[in-house]
């Protein structure tokens, strides 16, 4: 009989054994309503598991609870809860990912050794205070890669307007992803990636310049990989690039000053160089300051919503000396015809090297002609000369592929001649970057009035309305702006899309 007791003592301590355990994994399994819980996405889940901590600044703060396969079987989705204390609950923008050693060469140095000797643990950054809390159970995709590790990088997206272009190599040397693109040895992009053409007869670089610096990349730039390279001659042996023994391999580019200059458009293949040109490094004029700073727009100035930088370059043919490369930038109207088709207004001279390139002989011979328009964002798009207006008019639209993500919400207006009489801005590409805008005055029959003989190729707006374009050839006391209303009628624009004009221009 005791022995019976003995038996039935044993197996109520182990059912209850049972039961707290089930209850704890059970507790385990749902983060409780007093915590807050995200879903992380991560390629593999490789290291971690539940009960694997969550940390923030070096502070844990939650665990994982549950890693199951995602749908499809493509990553895996990693359940964690946080403490609802104060500081610890993610933002928008908050940066998750997985401390695992790593070791990233000489150069890059390496991180995340204390899970040398600990477990891996999941770690995230808070975010900026000033962006919303994520809500409750939200899906974040986790980072790859450590924020210190260099190709974390790559786990970021490209910011609108970067410019994100393909150079094609016969060979990497050495060359990885998440190394600079550099221009006189100043970072400026990344290159996304390095991979074989599909046919195996080359390497493509894949690789986006910051929008700030896209500019210097141009449709003839000359791109090289700097590597380590050894030279054997008869003057012996020389080692050339030894920085990147210690740094890594680098893209980096230069344009050649005889070149088109014409700025590269979004998606562009380049061909890369074998070896490193020989690089003109003289000293670089600088740009005089502006000496009216007031006249500059801000960048966030509305009026700039729907104007677009164009350059314009051509090479004239010259039989008995060298050829000539001309440039021009001049500024245009980003405008949606009735048509739907996505164009810019400019002056037929400012695309146009045969109305202002002089040449002894004549008429000048022009060729290789390259148009881009550069949009407030900052992207680059190729264009070319849809209609070109009578010699008088001085108009031509340039057809675009497509129009640019941020659509413009202003629509340039068909000015009628009872409504020409009145205050007028025009806005013209300032020479150290920006706008500049200057205040004139239309009378009845066009002619302007209070322009400054020194003003560049201008917009003309009222009521930060464009309703027209000024030519600086023009630039005499009195000159007449180039109207709208003399595009036909499929290119002009909606009735109902731009805002009547109230007759002020702003900043009156």
């Amino acid at each position: 009989m005791t022995g019976f007791r003995e038996a039935v003592g044993l197996l109520t301590l182990l059912a209850l054994v049972v039961a707290t355990w089930s209850l704890f994994a059970l507790l385990r399994d749902d983060p409780g309503a007093d915590r807050f819980t995200v879903v992380l996405l991560f390629e593999d889940a490789e290291g971690i598991g539940p009960g694997t901590p969550l940390k923030t600044r070096g502070v844990t703060v939650g665990e994982v609870h549950r890693i199951l396969l995602a749908p499809g079987g493509r990553g895996t989705e990693v359940l964690c809860s946080i403490e609802s204390a104060p500081g610890a609950t993610p933002r928008v923008g908050s940066r998750f990912w997985i401390v695992r050693p790593w070791f990233g060469g000489i150069a890059a140095g390496g991180g995340g050794l204390d899970t040398l000797i600990k477990d891996s643990y999941v770690a995230y950054d808070v975010g900026d205070p000033a962006t919303p809390e994520l809500l409750d159970g939200a899906r974040v995709p986790g980072m790859r890669f450590p924020p210190d590790n260099p190709s974390a990088l790559l786990d970021l997206p490209p910011a609108q307007g970067d410019l994100e272009f393909e150079v094609r190599f016969p060979d990497s040397n050495g060359l990885l992803p998440a190394r600079p693109v550099r221009y006189r040895g100043i970072d400026v992009g990344l290159v996304s990636a390095v991979d074989l053409l599909p046919d195996g007869r080359g390497v493509t670089v894949r690789a986006r310049v910051d929008r700030r610096h896209r500019h210097l990349v141009h449709s003839e730039s000359e791109f090289w990989i700097d590597g380590v390279r050894v030279k054997a001659d008869w003057g012996g042996i020389s080692l050339d690039g030894l920085d990147a023994a210690l740094t890594g391999a680098s893209l980096s580019f230069h344009t050649p000053r005889r070149a088109k200059r014409a700025p590269a458009a979004d998606g562009a293949i380049l061909a890369g160089v074998l070896e490193r040109p020989e690089l003109d490094l003289s000293a670089i004029p600088v740009l005089p300051a502006s000496r009216d700073p007031e006249a500059l727009l801000s960048r966030g100035d509305p009026a700039l919503r729907t104007l677009v930088t164009v350059h314009y370059s051509c090479l004239e043919r010259d039989w008995i000396g060298a050829d000539d490369r001309y440039e021009r930038t001049s500024p245009g109207v980003l405008h949606r015809t009735l048509d739907g088709l996505a164009a810019v207004l400019v002056t037929s001279r400012a695309v146009d090297g045969r109305l202002w390139v002089e040449d002894v002989g004549g008429t000048p011979e022009i060729e290789e002609e390259a148009i881009t328009v550069r949009h407030p964002d900052g992207t680059v798009q190729e264009a070319g000369i849809a209609w070109r207006g009578p010699r008088e008019t001085d108009l031509a639209l340039l057809r675009l592929p497509r129009f640019p993500a941020a659509a413009p919400t202003i629509a340039p207006r068909l000015l009628p001649p009872e409504e020409l009489a009145g205050p007028v801005e025009l806005l013209s590409i300032d020479p150290g970057g920006g706008w500049r805008r200057v205040l004139a005055e239309s009378d009845p029959t066009g002619a302007l009035a209070g322009v400054p003989a020194e003003t560049a190729d201008s917009v003309v707006l009222r009521a930060g309305v464009p309703i027209g374009l000024w030519r600086a050839a023009q630039g005499r006391a009195k000159a007449r702006w180039i109207r709208f209303d003399e595009l036909p009628p499929g290119l002009r624009p909606a009735p109902s899309s731009p805002p009547a004009p109230t007759g002020k221009a702003d900043g009156r």
